[in-house]
């Protein structure tokens, strides 16, 4: 039985070296090929490959967002692609999904290709509610009961991975295809959606000011309208930024005096 294989990758050069590896294996065929959310999405649902490698980090789009827009019916069977060693890897070791570490090896690759038929003998494919659990892990880490720790993520700097509990963040900005993590004096840049993140802060704790901009409501000083119908928000420690016009209704609801702030965990 061949296997139709839809290769999604925003970067020419690791869809060429998933090309190799597929031609390396006789019942793979390579069906399609994406470099954006929405092109994948739209090649997932007119190819109806039996699996897509999918890349976590699609530029404006997610491998979460590709998950989230399409209906249980239509997902494959996914093995996703990260350029990042994960602390959660060991996630990945059950039956519903796995993932290869960029640049993939021809050994590594050729397990999850076991790991595959022996999942197509068994069953359909994994359940949105599956693959979008497994995607967090991947890339923020399992939930706090399971691992112990607070919410947050491993970020790189300066070759070493470092822990960022999100309750010490200030504010995320986008750039791009990254965010930039706010802590105070100290900022972390990590490849990642702002709208994949959101999805794990607290809408309590955390609110969206901006297309650009989440705020830690816990370090806002004070909010202050300016004469453009905007907000300028100022954190603990100096910083500040400006809410978006259609975060207006957001921002106002943050200032009706029957919402109180929320107070900071205890210690």
């Amino acid at each position: 039985m061949k296997i139709r294989a839809l290769l999604v990758d925003d970067e020419e050069h690791s869809i060429e070296r998933l090309r190799q590896l597929c031609a390396e294996h006789a019942d793979i065929k390579v069906v399609g090929e994406a470099q954006s959310g929405a092109e994948a999405i739209e090649k997932i649902r007119a190819l109806a490959p039996t699996v897509v490698f999918l890349d976590v980090h699609l530029g404006a789009m997610s491998g979460l967002d590709v998950l989230a827009a399409l209906e249980s019916e239509e997902l494959p069977f996914v093995i996703f692609m990260t350029a990042y060693e994960s602390y959660a890897a060991a996630a990945f070791e059950r039956d519903a999904v796995d993932y290869l570490l960029k640049p993939c090896n021809p050994e590594r690759f050729a397990r999850a290709l076991l790991k595959l038929r022996a999942r197509m003998e068994r069953g359909g494919p994994s359940t949105r509610d599956e693959l979008i659990a497994a995607w967090r892990e991947l890339m923020v880490g399992p939930p706090p009961a399971a691992s112990g720790r607070r919410d947050g993520l491993f970020v790189e700097e300066s070759g070493r991975w470092v822990f960022v509990d999100f309750e010490s963040i200030d504010y995320i900005e986008a750039a791009r295809n990254y965010v930039v993590l706010h802590v105070g004096k100290r900022s972390f840049c990590h490849r990642a959606a702002i709208s994949s993140l959101e999805n794990w802060l607290d809408p309590a704790r955390y609110a969206r000011v901006h297309k650009s901009v989440i705020v830690n409501l816990n370090r806002v000083e004070s909010i202050e309208s300016d004469f453009n119908g905007a907000y300028v928000i100022r954190l603990v420690g100096g910083a500040s930024c400006r809410s978006g016009q259609s975060y207006r209704a957001r921002i106002q609801q943050l200032l009706r005096p029957s919402l109180s702030r929320p107070s900071a965990p205890a210690s």
